[in-house]
């Protein structure tokens, strides 16, 4: 009996583990990490980026007084920056990167259902 359903499942019941191992099966995998990923990043660019830049050192006009009393310089920058207006862009960039990771989902898919036949 337990060889019909073997051969009716088309597999020799081999672990799921062993499947997981395959290097094909891995790449598709991280296929759809990547793809899922790229939807995060194209969620990002909706909100505003903000850049902090800090600079520290110290100077002096002689070499005896950089010795002995040098001066501390510090310099800051902040700056923030938000898209305006991007003529759809940014929804079409979400758009496309849901469509991939769709596309990289059903390879998978697809790529899973041909182990079995």
């Amino acid at each position: 009996m337990e060889n019909e359903q073997r051969r009716h499942f088309g597999c020799h019941c081999l672990p799921s583990e062993l499947l997981e191992r395959r290097p094909d099966v891995r790449q598709v995998e991280e296929n759809v990490v990547a793809d899922n990923a790229q939807i995060g990043v194209a969620k990002a660019s909706f909100f505003p980026s903000l850049s902090l830049t800090g600079r520290g050192g110290l100077e002096s006009n002689a070499l005896h007084h950089f010795i002995s009393q040098p001066l501390e310089t510090w310099s800051g920058v902040v700056s923030v920056s938000q898209p305006v207006f991007q003529g759809g862009a940014l929804r079409s960039q979400l758009r496309l990167a849901r469509a991939g990771r769709e596309s990289s989902a059903f390879h998978r898919a697809e790529h899973g259902r041909a182990f079995f036949r």
